[in-house]
């Protein structure tokens, strides 16, 4: 019986993050369509969509165990990458003028992961997200603690979807 239920729970859980990783798939899909041609502003613009798809592959890395390795945990952009799930330019770290860095928790990646994108060149904005799905901007430098929390004094920019952000 207790098997059965657990079983339906992670069915339950398998149909929610699909429905965030659509959402947050919709949202990078908007942000790049309405992104400048070209110049800072569309780079970042850029780059949140990119980190958008971060936190979307993310979600759907840890629930199917993309790396088969029988832990539901998070990955990194290597992981994700050869999971097929972003492209192979994000894996080796660049894109749109964004230098991009991603992992899981060193302790506990099964909860917590982040991703940071900080412009290649000149003045601008660092932007990140972790697993609570909001993504923020800060002027650099960008502290990430290792416990993937954000620091305080950052600006919301976007989010991955409004549902993959943690309502603690």
């Amino acid at each position: 019986m207790a098997a059965e239920a657990g079983g339906r729970a992670a069915r339950g859980l398998a149909f929610a993050l699909g429905c965030v990783v659509l959402g947050g798939g919709i949202l990078a899909a908007k942000l790049l369509s309405t992104a400048p041609e070209g110049g800072p502003a569309a780079d970042e613009a850029r780059a949140i969509a990119t980190l958008a798809e971060i936190g979307s592959a993310q979600v759907r890395f840890r629930a199917e165990d993309l790396d088969g390795d029988a832990r539901y945990d998070y990955g990194t952009l290597d992981e994700l990458c050869r999971a097929g799930l972003v492209g192979a330019d994000l894996a080796q770290g660049t894109r749109a003028g964004y230098a991009f860095t991603c992992a899981p928790h060193p302790h506990t990646p099964e909860f917590c992961w982040w991703a940071t994108a900080r412009p290649e060149r000149g003045p601008g904005r660092a932007l990140a997200v972790n697993q609570r799905g909001a993504i923020v901007a800060r002027e650099l430098p960008f502290p990430v603690e290792p416990q993937a929390v954000l620091p305080a004094d950052v600006a919301p920019v976007g989010s991955v979807s409004a549902a993959a952000v943690d309502s603690e």
